[in-house]
């Protein structure tokens, strides 16, 4: 797929790929996770044409207590068919997946799937923890504003789910296995891939 210029953007990797990874730290966040804290990705960077972001990814990241994320375009998961019931996905542009040793669900703005019923029926009634809802961002946004509460996605999820996309971006574009130091908050060890954290500003623009 062609997608913008990284003058500008990362592309669709961040672009799109912030939705489906926000869902999934909606979840590690509330387990205490963080953020994955070692990435290993491969992609595709278009040849010729104006467009020069990632076009197709393939993530697979490990957070500090041994849970694995696999992250990918919607192409690249179908091609690889890598996941389990990814037939049954189908019906979805693109979801997040959660594997247990239960079972999977699959969620996405349009619906919800489950590798068993009871899985399914469990969703109806989950357990004590209860996350907020919000139905439309534009209004969740504004109530947060006239509240002062905190909105669904919050400040630091949408920095974390970011980073996740970056990471992948930077993995690509190096071709290097990255760390991420959760205590400093910065990736280290590459020298190549930290410089691709910032980038330089014109004068008289600092930060």
């Amino acid at each position: 797929m062609n997608t913008p210029i990284y003058d500008y953007a990362i592309g669709f990797i961040a672009g799109w790929g912030a939705h489906p990874i926000d869902q999934l730290q909606w979840w590690a966040d509330a387990a205490g996770k963080g953020i994955p804290a070692t990435y290993k990705t491969t992609g595709v960077l278009p040849t010729e044409g104006l467009f020069d972001t990632v076009t197709h990814w393939d993530m697979e990241a490990t957070y500090a207590d041994g849970t694995r994320l696999w992250f990918t375009d919607s192409q690249t998961a179908f091609k690889k068919q890598a996941a389990p019931g990814i037939e049954q996905l189908q019906k979805f542009a693109n979801c997040t997946q959660f594997v247990g040793e239960k079972g999977w669900v699959a969620i996405s703005r349009s619906g919800l799937v489950t590798s068993s019923e009871e899985l399914r029926r469990k969703a109806k009634d989950p357990g004590e923890i209860r996350l907020s809802q919000s139905k439309r961002h534009m209004l969740g946004f504004a109530d947060a504003v006239l509240t002062r509460e905190q909105p669904v996605g919050t400040l630091e999820s949408a920095i974390q789910s970011d980073l996740i996309c970056h990471m992948g971006d930077i993995g690509v574009r190096t071709g290097e296995s990255l760390r991420w130091d959760p205590v400093k908050e910065m990736l280290v060890g590459s020298v190549d891939a930290i410089k691709m954290m910032h980038r330089p500003m014109r004068a008289p623009w600092s930060l």
